[in-house]
């Protein structure tokens, strides 16, 4: 099939380079509350660095809170909740009120990492590997799981 189009006032899309793999400080917008699959509360984040020596960016991710305390994705859950200085119990028998409206503004340090194009996004995405405490570095991180 043809088909025509006027494009002389287009501007081509050209590939957006992604932000070197490493540490980085970030502040947290709240961006969306939803639901998952399984309809457990699903909070999307965008992370805005804040390194002035580095360019600017943000990148997106998304926090789960399962009602299912054995699911492992609330271990994670629990960290960044440590990791933005939020209360998070993990007293047996116990529970905390997460309100992610706290959550703005807060500094959180983040190793990114790529992922390679799949089938939720067609390029290399920069995306979270994990959330780090504020005094703690990346090969802090490794040298603890090595012991």
């Amino acid at each position: 099939m043809k088909y025509e189009r006027d494009m002389s006032m287009i501007k081509e899309r050209k590939l957006k380079e992604t932000h070197p793999e490493g540490c980085y400080d970030f502040l947290v917008e709240v961006k969306e509350e939803k639901y998952s699959k399984d309809g457990d509360p699903m909070i999307l984040i965008y992370l805005h660095s804040i390194d002035k020596e580095k360019d600017y960016f943000s990148v997106q991710d998304r926090i789960l809170i399962p009602d299912d305390v054995t699911r492992q994705i609330l271990g994670r859950t629990q960290h960044f909740l440590h990791c933005i200085d939020e209360v998070y119990d993990n007293v047996p028998g116990s529970s905390c009120i997460i309100d992610t409206e706290n959550w703005h503004g807060k500094m959180v340090r983040a190793e990114i990492i790529h992922e390679a194009p799949n089938q939720f996004h067609k390029y290399t995405k920069a995306v979270v590997k994990q959330y780090l405490l504020p005094e703690q570095t990346i090969e802090e991180k490794l040298e603890f799981k090595e012991e």
